[in-house]
């Protein structure tokens, strides 16, 4: 259920960042997991970041780096949520 999740929360990290992704690099410095009930069936993940991608895209520019988390819902075939994840990205520009 990790590597669902650690997936989930790349490709909100890669969706949020899309204009420039090939120009900059992605580290998940920190992963949080707890799960919180027992799995059954097929499992689906949801990953959001904590900021709106405009907000993001506008301090990479300035600064250079960011960084941010993103929270995700691992949630069983039933609509339960069964894992609760909270990743921290950082990201900085190519040089």
């Amino acid at each position: 259920m990790f590597t669902l999740g650690e997936a989930a929360s790349g490709a909100a990290m890669a969706g949020a960042m899309a204009p420039v992704i090939l120009q900059v690099r992605p580290v998940a410095a920190k992963a949080e997991i707890a799960f919180t009930k027992i799995a059954k069936g097929t499992l689906t993940a949801h990953g959001k970041t904590s900021q709106p991608s405009a907000a993001l895209l506008d301090e990479l520019e300035k600064v250079g780096k960011v960084s941010f988390e993103v929270q995700v819902d691992i949630k069983d075939e039933e609509g339960d949520t069964v894992v609760e994840m909270r990743i921290d990205w950082h990201l900085s520009k190519r040089s």
